[in-house]
């Protein structure tokens, strides 16, 4: 497996700045309530996120890797991460081998 140091340095000569889209000021799609938090209303919520460094670029390496969009990556990102936050919640434990025949690693939270 590669180090996030050697998978940074390779991100780093193509990386972009990630694109931040601000929401229209009258989405259809939301709704208001009282505390200002926008619901979902047509099954999509749009989010706004400040990635910090290593995190755009896991983003960009995930849409290489994949070739899926950044919106697939991150939805597909985010639903992993709460599968894993709920076994580790149940006492589980998710175990990693990265090529047959490799001894299996415990995966932790970093």
């Amino acid at each position: 497996m590669k180090t996030d140091d050697a998978i940074d340095e390779k991100v780093d000569r193509g990386a972009k700045d990630p694109v931040v889209e601000e929401p229209p000021p009258s989405d259809p799609t939301t709704l208001k309530k009282d505390n200002d938090d926008k619901v979902p209303k047509g099954g999509l919520e749009r989010l706004t996120v400040n990635l910090i460094p290593r995190s755009s670029r896991a983003l960009e390496r995930g849409v290489e890797l994949s070739t899926d969009s950044k919106t697939v990556v991150v939805n597909r990102a985010l639903q992993l991460y709460a599968y894993l936050e709920e076994a580790w919640a149940a006492g589980g434990e998710v175990v990693v081998t990265e090529a047959q025949g490799a001894t299996p690693t415990v995966l932790k939270v970093f």
